[in-house]
């Protein structure tokens, strides 16, 4: 995996989201034109078999082609404050049946 060291300090440009027949997704642009990174300065993440890797939101971070026969697993997991608005299109979504669960309570 590679990284571009200090990306997360750009708002991202584009979002995945749910498409319109809400049964897969598609990247959408916010604000002016197409979107473009600057992978320039991208340094190597490498980190052993196993590891767990902690990314901000908005840190561009890539993969090279997998040509292994080996799959590449991940598990992602996804924090919001617990005031935020949630946007109905975002691609992360749960209804009635399975709402988003508290990480943890905070009592003062």
């Amino acid at each position: 995996m590679y990284g571009v060291p200090g990306s997360h300090n750009r708002p991202p440009g584009s979002f995945m989201v749910r498409n319109e027949a809400q049964d897969g997704t598609v990247f959408v642009n916010e604000g002016d034109g197409d979107v473009t990174y600057d992978t320039n300065g991208a340094v190597c993440l490498e980190a052993p078999k196993g590891s767990v890797v902690l990314l901000h939101g908005s840190f561009l971070h890539f993969s090279d082609d997998n040509t292994s026969p080996h799959s590449r697993w991940a598990y992602t997991m996804h924090y919001v404050e617990k005031d935020a608005q949630w946007d109905p299109r975002n691609w992360l979504q749960r209804d009635e049946t399975l709402p988003f669960r508290p990480s943890f309570e905070v009592t003062v």
